[in-house]
């Protein structure tokens, strides 16, 4: 065996890791908490190097692998203030399909010439290093076999045992201060075991609850359509900035007989499937233990109670418009689950017209309005906008405010399209909203976007700022036949987000 090229191998992976740890501000809360931190380096290494004989070559794939992550983390802390969470591995292979979502945001140029001297550096290694001891393809084979033997007992038959003795490290609900007190690497092993320890538990309970809180506030003779539209990154930009121009003026009319407000949501920047989900099954996110990073990821496996199971009750088609990949956050697996009857992706937008790579708000309202003229039953329709996604690009002063006011501009006009539609010509109730704020540098702290009910019952002014779990409530309130007194809305609202 070539005990110094092992030494070398070692300490690549060991740099690796080193490298994770400086990104999240790690330190040394204990010593077994570093043990099990400094196992996942060791461990790569020590398999990577059995099964391929090539010491050297192993070091530099377990150092590669290991400075990816950390460079990931580094820049999802700098663009989304949050770390890498173990729910971001469903996302990996949505980089591949979505490069214009995930590499602007880093810069392509940094993360293709990275990737490319990385593999060309591994493949080189791979072909010249010479094998340090005798090479088998059995014993590569056992090992892979050995590997995904480990990670099936971890998520199945050891999982409860497992995340009983993680939980022995205290694990808080902030991830960038237990990826400090614990380690990165920790924290998305211990994070990941316990949601999938919990979910079944969690699922149950937190479906009891909405089921309860969105039948309380539906009613039992609806026949009018409903839209609801979650706009992307769509907040009112006077509140980002003061003294910048009235972008939605169609949102202010609207507002001035309907019911709105401030809307706080669990994410900032990007993450939308967080504020989707609560949306539409009136469940706080909270709830869902370390799921609430991504529902999408491994909460929702059979159906749930949502708005759209409450409608499809009372005679309702259920459909999802989202102008983009439809297996994009593994929607077109969980949106049946939360009860849609159908589900129309970008493959219903050939011909659109785009901007900036993404579908028009415009296309996708024509697209909307053509469903209803075609209705032959109640709709009840969900709508995922793309046009104003992030980032924006910045102007000559490098402000990129400008370009993302366009974006809200674009979303206002589509609101005053559908009010028309939907709300005037056929009276039915329409929900707008926005996902989460932009990711801005100047764009604050603030978790909370604007929606608008309106149509129904919300008929009279009435601003009351709710939870992004409460909104599904408050839009079947809307729905009522008979009216809801504005005194009621608030108290719906406030029962929601109790």
């Amino acid at each position: 065996m070539n005990f110094g090229r092992t030494a070398v191998g070692l300490a690549l992976a060991l740099a690796g890791w080193l490298i994770g740890r400086r990104v999240a501000r790690a330190r040394v809360s204990g010593v077994l908490s570093l043990l099990l931190d400094m196992c996942g380096p060791l461990g790569m290494f020590l398999y990577l190097a059995w099964a391929t004989s090539k010491p050297i070559f192993a070091g530099l794939t377990s150092f590669s692998l290991l400075g990816g992550l950390a460079f990931a983390d580094f820049y999802k802390r700098e663009t989304l203030r949050e770390p890498v969470i173990f729910s971001d591995m469903s996302e990996l292979i949505e980089v591949g399909r979505h490069p214009e979502l995930y590499l602007p945001f880093v810069g392509p140029k940094r993360v293709i010439a990275g990737a490319v001297a990385a593999v060309g550096l591994m493949g080189t290694l791979c072909a010249l290093e010479p094998a340090a001891w005798a090479w088998s393809p059995w014993r590569a084979l056992a090992s892979a076999g050995t590997f995904v033997v480990m990670i099936w007992m971890l998520a199945g038959p050891l999982n409860p045992a497992s995340a009983t003795l993680l939980r022995r490290f205290h694990p808080s609900d902030d991830p960038a201060a237990d990826s400090s007190r614990l380690g990165p690497l920790v924290s998305l092993i211990l994070y990941g075991v316990i949601a999938r320890a919990e979910r079944s538990a969690r699922a149950t309970r937190a479906g009891a609850q909405a089921q309860a809180a969105l039948e309380a506030a539906a009613c039992s003779d609806c026949t009018g359509p409903v839209v609801l539209v979650q706009c992307e990154s769509f907040t009112d930009p006077r509140h980002l900035r003061a003294g910048t121009a009235d972008a939605s003026p169609r949102f202010d009319e609207a507002c001035s007989s309907a019911w709105s407000g401030r809307l706080t949501t669990p994410t900032w920047g990007a993450n939308t499937v967080r504020t989707e989900f609560e949306v539409l099954t009136g469940i706080d996110s909270q709830a869902l233990g370390y799921d609430r990073f991504n529902p999408y990821h491994g909460f929702v496996q059979a159906p749930l109670p949502s708005v759209a199971f409450i409608l499809r009750a009372q005679g309702y088609r259920t459909v999802c418009v989202h102008p983009y990949d439809r297996r994009f956050y593994n929607r077109h697996r969980v949106l049946p689950r939360l009860g849609f009857d159908a589900f129309y992706g970008i493959e219903a937008f050939a011909g659109a017209e785009t901007r900036r790579g993404f579908v028009t708000d415009a296309a996708v309202a024509e697209f909307v309005q053509r469903l209803l003229d075609q209705a032959r039953q109640p709709l009840f329709i969900f709508v995922i906008t793309m046009e104003n996604h992030g980032p924006w690009a910045a102007s000559k002063d490098g402000d990129s405010l400008a370009t993302y006011v366009q974006g809200v501009s674009a979303g206002d006009a589509m609101l005053g399209r559908l009010a028309d539609c939907v709300v005037r010509d056929r009276g039915g109730v329409l929900g707008f909203y926005g996902d989460h704020g932009p990711a801005l540098t100047d764009a604050g702290d603030d978790l909370r976007t604007d929606y608008i009910v309106c149509g129904g019952a919300a008929t009279v002014r009435v601003q009351q700022d709710a939870s992004a779990f409460a909104l599904g409530g408050v839009l079947l309130s809307a729905l009522s036949q008979g009216g809801v007194p504005a005194p009621a809305v608030e108290g719906a609202a406030d029962k929601l987000s109790a």
